[in-house]
């Protein structure tokens, strides 16, 4: 479909190409909701993993997941529209899931703020920060939500495919740099308590039980520079991309969009990636959590009969299905 006013460009694309990109689309967006989906499993099904460090990394798991169930909605819709077909959506839902889509979409951003936020408040207040209740982060994850749906809420209706609106992708855009200053200013302050730290630890004779607590905190704290400057290299082109085009006035391919948003949603399934890779006891339980389940889809069960005999004595029979 091709569309004057869409910086979109269309031309020279098969149905063939087209097709392709929305499958890998969906499959990575089928990968985020499982990977996440795991990650959630795993921080609820073992309490010692239940720590107040991993609250938001909870919230920001379950975002995630939404936001790969709305990509997948949203890709399916898109589909329906620009290549004239009804398989999927009509045009009162595809509204619908733009609108949950773009919800998800900034709440990707906020969750990382706010983890951003929190091991900030941790390093430089750690006597106040474990003063923290559950009910603490249950409010400021609450806030963040309301904060999305007051940013996206007014466009809702003015939102419209293959053009969102200048206006809209403008906000985004600047949201997604002041996110971004945000983070690289809390984590460059967290690091560089570290380095203070650990000149500080070096400098001792020995480790107490008192010192093993902040490398835990600053490995975590590494781990979640890693995950933010994973954040940077997977969302910079499409920010960069989409100031340029809006700026100067370009089209890009069809291909070329599609592939940087793909590129976009593995922020998504990188993350879940990053927490089996740098914290031992989240693998260690992960594993057995899917160890445990695929041992139960395959464990025969047994189902017990009773019933009496001609004597009147009840005898037992035992019966397996696989």
């Amino acid at each position: 479909m091709n569309n004057s006013n869409s910086p979109i460009s269309y031309r020279n694309v098969s149905r063939k190409s087209a097709i392709i990109m929305f499958s890998v689309s969906i499959v990575v967006s089928f990968l985020v909701v499982a990977s996440n989906l795991a990650t959630i499993l795993t921080f609820l099904v073992n309490r010692h993993l239940r720590r107040r460090s991993v609250y938001c990394l909870i919230h920001l798991a379950v975002v995630d997941m939404m936001h790969g169930v709305l990509r997948m909605a949203f890709e399916s819709c898109v589909y329906d529209f620009y290549f004239g077909s009804k398989l999927f959506c009509s045009v009162f839902s595809l509204n619908i899931v733009l609108a949950i889509h773009d919800l998800t979409f900034a709440m990707c951003l906020f969750s990382l703020v706010l983890i951003s936020l929190e091991r900030t408040y941790a390093t430089f207040s750690p006597f106040k920060y474990r003063t923290l209740r559950l009910k603490s982060y249950i409010m400021l994850c609450t806030s963040a939500w309301l904060l999305s749906a007051l940013i996206i809420g007014p466009f809702i209706k003015t939102k419209t495919l293959p053009n969102y609106g200048s206006i809209f992708i403008t906000i985004l855009i600047t949201i997604s740099f002041i996110c971004l200053i945000v983070m690289c200013t809390s984590y460059k302050a967290i690091l560089h308590n570290i380095k203070l730290q650990s000149k500080r630890l070096n400098t001792s004779q020995h480790k107490t039980s008192i010192t093993r607590r902040p490398n835990c905190e600053q490995h975590l704290a590494v781990t979640l520079v890693i995950v933010t400057l994973l954040f940077v290299i997977t969302w910079l082109p499409w920010i960069v991309t989409v100031t340029i085009v809006l700026c100067c006035t370009k089209e890009i391919s069809f291909i070329e969009y599609r592939v940087i948003l793909i590129i976009q949603l593995t922020n998504s399934l990188i993350n879940p990636i990053v927490y089996v890779t740098r914290m031992r006891d989240f693998r260690e339980a992960m594993a057995k959590l899917i160890f445990r389940c695929s041992l139960d889809l395959h464990r025969p069960r047994e189902v017990v009969q009773y019933h009496k005999n001609g004597r009147g004595n009840e005898a037992v029979v035992q019966l397996s299905f696989r």
